[in-house]
């Protein structure tokens, strides 16, 4: 009687020195019916993938010295961009012509926190550290700006968002409460 018998080394299977263990794999296509499926989603996934990220770069709008913190763009004007940065500043772009319509170095004491437009395009609100909410006028054919607000709302704490109402001359701001103005008062309207 024939007896035969697997010899294996066990230098093979036993991991040296901290190493990654060998492993064997059996290339025999009836032990993987999923193969081709699998590497046919792979591939899929990597092309999408590679699409999503090859979308190319338009233009960057240089000009803010420090970062960006908010950026807006009004509901029903699609031209300009209104850019408010950390170090105060309030920036309008023209989108059409990726230029620097306006900009009002000292807007806000501090971050400006957010920026807002109402639907027309013709006012916009920031507000910053300076615990204020003040409201510029927008000339939405030169893409300019007055350098000083036409209406300036003192807030009790640091306002972080700010939003316009879609048809009234009224906003809300957010902080430690939530307060809403009208254009025409000083104080809120309410505060929650």
């Amino acid at each position: 009687m024939k007896i035969k018998v697997l010899q294996r080394s066990e230098h093979d299977y036993v991991s040296s020195s901290g190493g990654v263990t060998r492993q064997f794999r059996n290339p025999d296509p009836s032990l993987h019916p999923l193969e081709r499926a699998r590497e046919y989603q792979r591939a899929l996934v990597a092309v999408k993938m590679e699409k999503m990220f090859a979308k190319p770069f338009v233009k960057a709008l240089d000009g803010h010295l420090d970062s960006v913190k908010c950026m807006v763009v009004p509901r029903l004007q699609g031209a300009p961009l209104i850019s408010g940065a950390c170090d105060g500043e309030v920036r309008i772009w023209n989108l059409q012509h990726l230029t620097c319509g306006a900009v009002v170095q000292r807007a806000h004491t501090g971050f400006v926190r957010s920026v807002t437009a109402n639907n027309e395009g013709t006012r916009v609100l920031s507000c910053g550290d300076d615990k204020a909410a003040k409201m510029w006028k927008l000339d939405t054919e030169t893409w300019s700006m007055e350098q000083d607000p036409v209406a300036t709302y003192h807030s009790t704490s640091i306002s972080n968002c700010i939003d316009h109402h879609w048809k009234k001359p009224m906003f809300a701001t957010t902080g430690d409460t939530v307060d809403v103005w009208d254009y025409n008062r000083s104080a809120p309207l309410s505060s929650f």
